[in-house]
């Protein structure tokens, strides 16, 4: 049986469109806060049971090192509102702030190189396990090692 709380482990999820964002603090190289623009929201991602994953790594490529960050996110139902608003997010470029198990909150993307992606409904495995969204987003950017 898997503990409830996994070190690390994706607790909750937020998501917002860099359109809807006005700026971005960066702090040792990464994103520490953002401002939204006036009447902007982070929107809330309600997970599924499926582990989510957010997995940075820095990469080699011929320009230089690039720090890919790829997440997968299984969601609950969403009602259609919420699905057009993250779909819309995915696609034209995003932040997204994650809630660890362990008190950590960090955000990935940055206004020039948000993330991307898509929302994908997948069914259950089962007759009676219905289905869950996956949300996978990827981002890339140079990489400048630690600062």
């Amino acid at each position: 049986m898997e503990s409830e709380n996994r070190l690390g482990g994706v607790l909750a999820a937020q998501i917002i469109s860099v359109a809807d964002v006005a700026s971005l603090t960066i702090s040792g190289g990464y994103v520490s806060s953002a401002v939204l623009a006036t009447g902007k929201a982070w929107q809330p991602l309600e997970l599924a049971m499926l582990r989510s994953t957010v997995t940075p790594e820095v990469e080699e490529s011929d320009a230089g090192q690039l720090l890919k960050t790829e997440a997968v996110l299984y969601l609950c139902e969403l009602a259609a509102a919420v699905k057009s608003i993250v779909t819309e997010a995915a696609t034209k470029g995003c932040l997204l702030r994650i809630f660890y198990s362990n008190g950590d909150v960090i955000l990935y993307g940055t206004m020039e190189w948000p993330m991307h992606g898509s929302l994908v409904r997948v069914p259950g495995t089962g007759a009676s396990d219905g289905h869950v969204f996956r949300l996978s987003l990827v981002s890339e950017e140079p990489y400048q090692g630690l600062k």
